[in-house]
């Protein structure tokens, strides 16, 4: 994809979105995530992770 760049004259930067918290949230909507983290922080912490993985996958 990028083969024809040249990158010393071309920065090449990339993003693959928002972070774990905002895509928590687009997930299972604000309010929820916010009463699911003090009442199951385990099953937060364990989405977030995924969420995670995911990421540095597509990365």
């Amino acid at each position: 994809m990028l083969e024809g760049v040249d990158r010393s004259r071309v920065l090449v930067a990339g993003d693959n979105g928002w972070g774990l918290f905002e895509r928590a949230w687009l997930l299972v909507g604000v309010r929820r995530l916010f009463a699911w983290s003090y009442r199951y922080p385990e099953a937060v912490k364990r989405l977030t992770e995924r969420i995670a993985e995911v990421k540095v996958g597509l990365t």
